[in-house]
């Protein structure tokens, strides 16, 4: 996928507001033995937009920073700091 239509995905995510349109992740199976970079395509074409999905029909809408940080890092240092 280019970075342009990641982008589009990313600007679509932020002025949408049509919440049964989106898809919920707990519809989506992606099989966990194959390659890292298949599951991220299968995910990405499952959920048709990953900066906003639905889990048990909670909205979630995601963005990301050029920060170079893992969300699990990013998580990480959150709980360090809300202790």
């Amino acid at each position: 996928m280019s970075i342009e239509k990641l982008n589009a995905l990313r600007e679509e995510a932020a002025n949408h507001n049509d919440n049964e349109k989106i898809v919920d992740i707990n519809k989506v199976y992606i099989n966990p033995t194959d390659s890292k970079e298949d599951r991220i395509v299968k995910f990405i074409d499952s959920v048709r937009n990953p900066y906003e999905i639905k889990s048990n029909g909670i909205v979630i809408k995601a963005n990301f920073n050029n920060s170079g940080k893992t969300f699990e890092n990013a998580i990480i240092d959150y709980y360090k700091t809300a202790v």
